[in-house]
């Protein structure tokens, strides 16, 4: 019976028991199958049973056994253990000291409390209670001048969600007819593909924008101000699939679309990626040209802030953090028989021995 092998990136499934979704592999397997198809199936099944999920195949290869008896030591011992046991499998982790029980460093969660600092040192504040109706109504965060601001933290991965993979797949598959392994790549699509890709993506943006739009409507009828100026502040603290430009535009869009409340659109993008062994804390600001001393004012104020962000937290001794930050990691969902995968840009090299080395010099 021919033995099969598969090399496949891979990540791990929520339900791993050893590793973390963003720890990423190259996981290789043999499969021994009367047929191509029984031998996909089977991995299909293995690696299920073993909690991986495919990202992409590096390579697929028919192994010829007198080849393999001829190279001999642990690729022979692989071969043979396919044939008595049906397979083989050996994970070759992307990071290093990857596992869940493992000590790792990773960063602080930047939330709520990151941009209220933001605010104060640029001269704004929170709104009173008097201000916020006694919560009678649903109301703003912050007045800065004369610029009154709602705060919205996208706290989760869009493209996890089935509806929204649904959609990505129908868009997608139409470009890769008949291929069973598809990157979502939207630099691919027409430009009438790329409007419908950045509703699908857009989803959770837009519904915060109208939810935006609503609170400033009904602070400013409170406040009973005319000079007051409705503005918003976007927090990326999870949809790590949208790349923090990407998220800028997405927000302007949506706020222009959907809103006519918003006249200030802010975003702050933080983002954490490990390979394991070295780790990146980013913290990007839009816009990057200012259009009034407001949004000058609130990038000078988060400039500083991030410094004091991270100083404070090197003089804590880097310590584990209380919330973790969510990790960038690739996306995969499988739709009719078909592998989709995202790969943000930004992620890290694949841990290696040899560029420890490097990094050691």
């Amino acid at each position: 019976m021919p033995v099969y092998r598969f090399i496949q990136h891979c990540r791990p499934a929520p339900n791993n028991r050893v590793y973390h979704t963003w720890q990423t592999a190259i996981v290789i397997v043999f499969v021994s199958a009367t047929t191509t198809n029984e031998a996909l199936s089977n991995l299909e099944q293995l690696l299920l049973n073993q909690r991986w999920e495919i990202l992409k195949t590096e390579e697929r290869s028919t192994l010829i056994e007198e080849r393999i008896r001829n190279e001999g030591g642990d690729v022979w011992t692989a071969y043979q253990t396919a044939v008595s046991r049906g397979f083989w499998i050996k994970i070759f982790p992307d990071h290093f000291a990857s596992g869940k029980r493992k000590i790792m460093i990773t960063g602080p969660r930047i939330g709520e409390a990151f941009v209220d600092k933001i605010i104060n040192r640029a001269g704004g504040r929170r709104l009173t209670a008097e201000e916020r109706n006694n919560e009678k109504t649903r109301n703003a965060d912050y007045i800065i001048g004369n610029y009154l601001i709602e705060l919205k933290d996208i706290q989760k991965e869009g493209l996890e969600k089935t509806a929204r993979q649904t959609k990505l797949a129908d868009l997608f598959k139409r470009y890769y007819p008949h291929d069973q392994e598809i990157i979502i790549d939207p630099s691919i699509l027409s430009e009438s593909d790329l409007q419908k890709y950045a509703d699908i993506v857009g989803g959770p943006i837009s519904s915060q924008i109208k939810s935006a739009s609503e609170q400033l409507r009904l602070s400013k009828a409170h406040l009973g101000r005319s000079d007051i100026i409705g503005g918003i502040i976007v927090l990326n603290s999870g949809y790590f699939s949208l790349s923090p430009n990407v998220f800028f535009e997405l927000v302007s869009k949506f706020s222009r679309k959907n809103s006519s409340q918003i006249h200030l659109v802010i975003c702050i993008c933080p983002r954490f990626a490990t390979d394991g062994f070295n780790s990146w804390i980013a913290f990007q600001f839009f816009p990057t040209t200012f259009q009034n001393d407001i949004e000058k004012r609130i990038a000078e104020a988060f400039s500083k802030e991030c410094d004091a962000f991270m100083n404070e937290w090197v003089r804590s001794g880097i310590k584990h953090p209380d919330i973790n930050a969510p990790i960038v990691t690739p996306i995969t969902f499988r739709r009719n028989g078909r592998t989709f995968s995202y790969f943000p840009k930004d992620l890290p090299k694949r841990w290696t021995p040899e560029s420890m080395k490097s990094i050691k010099g």
